[in-house]
């Protein structure tokens, strides 16, 4: 495999301290140096309110400072990538947030949060007049996520709708077509990852085939088009579906290296369309993010030169 040099590596990282958000940034000095752990806690509380869920833009196509179920799940995906407890105050409110927030009727969360029309966001965040957002129509997003960290975290007084909720979701996942919704199989992915493995047994012949069916496996599309790559659902080749884009990922790691030499970062390959403004300090917080991940994402498959992230 390909890997990212030294000098590169070097370059990007001053970047990245450059134009990412604090807790990227934050994130970032803590992978290279096991260190800065309480210092990433900290700028993740930032993004937390009272309420317990997360919002002030967390999600940066989203700025609407109050909460909401989908941005509380990436609160929460920060939680678990710093392996935060469930006690930790980081994760037990926004867990009590949700199980608040969910609606019982249809057994599901909506992504937003009612006051997303206030503030700059992408036009796909926007409520209209039936209270729903496009991300809204496709109710697995975000409630399988959610389902990963009650099974993950356990809060006391296990939540008697979290089994129903997940029955509900194989059986959607098993009627899915191979090809499906990326962000939706984002969400079934996470799930999985944190499951237990009476729910895991379930969900991987699915995942299997979905995933097969729905990853773009083109690097000319990955240059420019928003498309769901193989590192949208690998993270090791311990994964049980590494099998099926071994190649891929190897290739994606060699796309992802070439970018970063030849930009010294990852940009977004959407744009909003409107708040232009916005959308520009928007743009620099997804790259710094975007950039932060993809060296995440070689550094676990030993795609850095050695000794380039001491």
């Amino acid at each position: 495999m390909m890997q990212l040099s030294s000098q590169t590596y070097a370059r990007v990282c001053a970047t990245v301290m450059q134009i990412a958000r604090p807790l990227d940034q934050a994130v970032l000095t803590w992978r290279r140096a096991a260190t800065q752990h309480a210092t990433v806690a900290a700028l993740l509380a930032t993004y937390q309110n009272p309420d317990g869920g997360y919002g002030h833009g967390i999600e940066p196509d989203m700025w609407t400072p109050d909460s909401g179920p989908l941005t509380t799940t990436i609160g929460l995906q920060y939680a678990v990538l710093l392996g935060l407890p469930a006690t930790h105050p980081a994760v037990q409110p926004a867990l009590a947030y949700l199980a608040r927030h969910v609606d019982t009727a249809k057994l599901q969360w909506l992504a937003t949060a009612p006051t997303v029309n206030d503030t700059p966001h992408a036009p796909w965040w926007h409520r209209g007049a039936d209270g729903l957002s496009a991300i809204d129509a496709l109710s697995e997003n975000p409630t399988v996520e959610i389902l990963g960290y009650f099974h993950h975290y356990q809060p006391p007084g296990a939540w008697h709708l979290i089994d129903t909720i997940a029955a509900q979701a194989v059986t959607r996942l098993a009627a899915q077509p191979d090809r499906m919704e990326e962000h939706v199989l984002a969400c079934y992915v996470r799930w999985y990852r944190l499951a237990p493995p009476q729910w895991q047994v379930q969900l991987l012949p699915h995942l299997r085939r979905t995933i097969a069916g729905t990853i773009n496996c083109d690097p000319v599309a990955w240059r420019t088009t928003y498309v769901p790559t193989p590192l949208l659902v690998v993270e090791s080749a311990h994964d049980p579906w590494y099998d099926v884009l071994a190649d891929a990922v190897t290739a994606q790691c060699a796309f992802l290296i070439e970018t970063l030499e030849r930009d010294g970062c990852i940009q977004p390959t959407w744009t909003w369309g409107q708040y232009p403004t916005q959308w520009h300090i928007a743009h620099a917080h997804w790259t710094g993010k975007l950039t932060v991940e993809a060296l995440l994402a070689l550094a676990r498959f030993g795609a850095i030169a050695h000794g380039a992230m001491q």
